[in-house]
């Protein structure tokens, strides 16, 4: 019985099967997964007039990465901004003027509700408009229209930023603040204005990572173990069964 153990366990490890190890812990070794882009936001729009205080918002929902089975390792926020300047001055004067119309962008910063840190969308200062205009007597121009735009990329890597855009339900929402200083001026005064500033922003949010990968024992179907054996049984038959060489008297 020993030997007949000791002979299916070597013709076993000939078919490519160590009878030793028991084939139900035999383990598939899980791949390793480059990150790709996960999932993709609408984008969010919205537009008003400076001064903006952070009452207007980007709202997004959260990621549910465990409903969706994946691992975050990168967010992106892409966020372009548009600054349109325009309006009208009034010379109220019996003589020409000459109106000089400035405004200055001192301050365009994005700040969140889950407390991550602030960032600057615009370098500050810069103007938005720094022109003269010659205004006729009693007369009402309008003054040329000034556009100004970027575009941004944030990304949040660390763990502590990512788990905060994560979650099975709720928002978050990033929060912008500007601050325009506009300045009108005339040789001798009696001018009035209406300057304005129209900001329009566009924001969009991606998620970056893996899926998850499962780990599975494979366990042979039992007609496979069946057949093994049965291969086993009859290679071992063939090898008992050869003729043994006489010996020499």
């Amino acid at each position: 019985m020993t030997m007949l153990t000791k002979s299916l366990s070597r013709v076993l490890k000939v078919a490519g099967v160590t009878a030793m190890v028991p084939l139900a812990t035999l383990v598939l070794a899980p791949k390793a997964h480059a990150s790709t882009l996960l999932s993709t936001t609408p984008e969010v729009i919205f537009s008003d007039f400076t001064d903006l205080d952070g009452t207007d918002k980007l709202t997004f929902n959260k990621y549910d990465s465990e409903k969706e089975e994946t691992i975050i390792d990168k967010i992106v926020l892409s966020l372009k901004a548009e600054l349109t300047t325009e309006g009208t001055v009034t010379n109220k004067t019996r003589s020409s003027r000459s109106v000089t119309v400035k405004s200055e962008l001192k301050q365009f910063d994005i700040q969140t509700d889950i407390g991550l840190d602030p960032f600057a969308v615009f370098s500050t200062p810069q103007f938005l408009i720094n022109k003269s205009y010659s205004v006729g007597a009693n007369k009402t121009i309008d003054i040329d229209t000034f556009t100004t735009s970027t575009t941004i990329t944030k990304e949040f890597t660390s763990i502590a930023e990512i788990s905060k855009f994560l979650g099975k339900t709720g928002t978050y929402s990033f929060l912008p603040f500007t601050n325009i200083e506009t300045n009108v001026s005339a040789n001798g005064g009696n001018v009035s204005s209406d300057i304005s500033t129209l900001a329009k922003i566009t924001a969009q949010v991606q998620y970056y990572g893996e899926k998850k990968v499962s780990v599975r024992r494979r366990v042979p179907e039992a007609s496979t173990t069946f057949g093994i054996l049965a291969l086993a049984g009859v290679m071992l038959v063939s090898q008992t069964s050869k003729p043994q060489k006489k010996l020499a008297v």
